[in-house]
C-alpha cells in the first residue's frame, strides 16, 4: 500500500490545525503547508465531512479540529482519504482473491497478518502522538 499524496497532505493539515488554536482560513494552512489552495480546500472538506474538521464563516473564520488531538487516530484520517487500506487486493471483502483467503493459503495468512499489523498501528496512533514524537505504537514490534 502506498498512500497517494492527497492523504500525506491531509495528515499535514490536521497536523497544522493541531497546533493552532484559532480558526483557520484554508489559503493560510495551503500557504503554510505549500499545496495548491483549491487542493487543500477540497482535502478540508473531506476532513469536515468525515468529522474530524469543522469550518467556521465570517472575518474570524476558517477550519479547525472539530476533535481533540488524543481523539483523531492515524487511521481515521487515512480511511477518509484513501479508497482501502489494504495491503493487498486478495485482502478486499469483494471476492477477487482466487484462492478465496482459504486456510491453506499461506501468502493470504501472511498479508492478514502484516495488515492486523498495519491496522494496529494506525488505530493506536493519535495526533498528539505524533506532535509529542511518542513512538509508542511501535514498542511492541521491537
Amino acid at each position: 500500500m502506498q498512500m497517494n499524496i492527497e492523504t500525506d497532505y491531509a495528515v499535514r493539515c490536521i497536523l497544522f490545525l493541531a497546533q493552532n488554536d484559532a480558526y483557520t482560513p484554508s489559503g493560510k494552512i495551503a500557504e503554510a503547508m505549500r499545496i495548491e489552495k483549491e487542493q487543500t480546500l477540497r482535502i478540508l472538506k473531506r476532513l469536515q465531512a468525515a468529522g474530524l474538521v469543522k469550518s467556521q464563516r465570517g472575518q474570524v473564520g476558517g477550519f479547525s479540529l472539530a476533535k481533540s488531538t488524543d481523539q483523531i487516530m492515524m487511521r481515521d484520517i487515512i480511511e477518509v482519504m484513501e479508497d482501502s487500506i489494504k495491503i493487498n487486493r486478495c485482502l478486499e471483502n469483494d471476492g477477487f482473491c482466487s484462492r478465496n483467503g482459504t486456510p491453506s493459503c499461506q501468502v493470504h495468512q501472511y498479508y492478514n497478518g502484516v495488515q492486523s499489523i498495519l491496522e494496529q498501528i494506525f488505530g493506536n496512533t493519535s495526533i498528539t502522538d505524533i506532535l509529542s514524537g511518542n513512538a509508542t505504537a511501535f514498542s511492541s514490534l521491537s
